[in-house]
């Protein structure tokens, strides 16, 4: 067998194997949970979903422009590799300034005592993935209203919307 033969096999065996891993990735990463509206998927990173759960939306407080919702978040670990199955579900309060439009996350610690951080929309990815993401999401559910949406954040030379219209529209 000659070495071009050889080499032919080895790239169509290459190809064949990525597109098949593509396919698969598709799939699992769809928009929503097994293909269930309730829960579309508001983040994704290193292989873990994030899926809202839109009847869990809950209003707390309606006091314009002060608002508090709560929702709930499931995780799935894996949905890169094919896992569907929640492995974890986070409730996420969410206060709004909407004068000032700024965004905290209202939490509990072990005592019950509360706290709360602000979720810069122009942070690091490690203090705003998911819970931002669920916070833009339940307002924009809640009061069909941007939130964080209307900013736009530098990248570069360019400007990008904090969220795409695409968010947006999968949520309905």
């Amino acid at each position: 067998m000659s070495l071009k033969k050889i080499i032919s096999a080895l790239l169509f065996a290459i190809l064949v194997v990525f597109a098949g891993m593509t396919c698969r990735a598709a799939e699992v990463n769809s928009n929503y949970l097994n293909g269930n509206k309730n829960f579309p998927m508001i983040d994704w990173k290193q292989g873990v979903s994030s899926f809202l759960d839109k009847s869990s939306l809950v209003c707390e407080r309606y006091d314009p422009p002060y608002y508090i919702l709560a929702v709930n978040v499931l995780y799935v670990d894996h949905a890169d590799k094919g896992n569907t199955t929640p492995n974890v579900i986070r409730t996420f309060r969410i206060f709004y300034d909407y004068n000032k439009t700024e965004m905290y996350n209202i939490t509990k610690d072990k005592r019950g005592l509360t706290t709360s951080y602000y979720i810069d929309p122009n942070g690091c990815e490690a203090q705003k993935s998911v819970v931002m993401p669920a916070g833009e999401a339940a307002f924009y559910l809640c009061y069909n209203l941007k939130f964080y949406g209307t900013l736009y954040q530098k990248f570069g030379n360019e400007y990008y919307p904090v969220f795409s219209d695409e968010f947006y529209d999968h949520l309905k």
